[in-house]
């Protein structure tokens, strides 16, 4: 089972915050082959997709410290 963690920061609202997160979660998916991200539809978030239930809610955790985001944890496929 997948589990998706999605921030929720807005390409159109907030443009400079948006390509740092994004950027930072790149960064991240080059390091760790566990992390997988994906640009939502219209730029409208990021998700961040982990294995694991705890995991998808620590690095949603990280990026509210870090970045002041809200997020939400949901299941994928």
């Amino acid at each position: 089972m997948t589990y998706i963690t999605i921030l929720f920061v807005s390409h159109k609202d907030k443009p400079d915050l948006y390509n740092q997160v994004l950027e930072k979660c790149q960064e991240i998916s080059r390091i760790d082959s566990t992390f997988t991200v994906k640009e939502r539809p219209e730029g409208e978030g990021i998700e961040i997709h982990s294995d694991t239930k705890d995991r998808a809610y620590r690095r949603g955790g990280w990026f509210k410290w870090r970045y002041g985001l809200n997020y939400q944890v949901i299941t994928g496929e």
